[in-house]
């Protein structure tokens, strides 16, 4: 067996190549050097059974990873995608409500606003028409 990585920026350490992590009675142990820029990809048994590791470096490197969830985390997933849509969508609905809610409230003032001045521009004229009296006087 092998031990575990240190080395270079591009190196990719050594593969522990054996099945259960990398056993002493595996003669399948290897070190591979990438150069800046390339992509590895590792799938299969080598993704599933084999022991591999990225050794630290100091520079920068980006590592991405995707995997293919299991059924379990793939309903969970696709449930939480269906609650996220769902709690959008009602806060979507929410803020239109409360737009209207503002524009009808806005409407209403105006509506008011207009009838108190109709009103009061009909006493105005009540007022200046009759004197006030429109009754007997105190002289008959």
């Amino acid at each position: 067996g092998g031990g575990g990585g240190g080395g270079g920026d591009g190196d990719l350490g050594e593969g522990e190549g054996s099945k259960g992590g990398g056993g002493d009675d595996d003669s399948s142990d290897f070190r591979l050097v990438l150069r800046p820029g390339s992509v590895i990809r590792i799938d299969g048994e080598a993704a599933d059974l084999w022991t591999h590791a990225i050794p630290p470096v100091t520079t920068r490197r980006i590592s991405l990873t995707f995997r293919l969830p299991d059924d379990e985390t793939a309903e969970a997933v696709r449930r939480h995608t269906e609650a996220q849509g769902r709690h959008q969508s009602e806060r979507a609905q929410r803020a239109r409500d409360k737009k209207e809610r503002k524009r009808s409230a806005k409407s209403l003032r105006k509506q008011r606003q207009g009838a108190h001045e109709a009103q009061e521009s009909r006493g105005e004229s009540e007022g200046a028409e009759g004197g006030g009296g429109g009754g007997r006087s105190d002289n008959e």
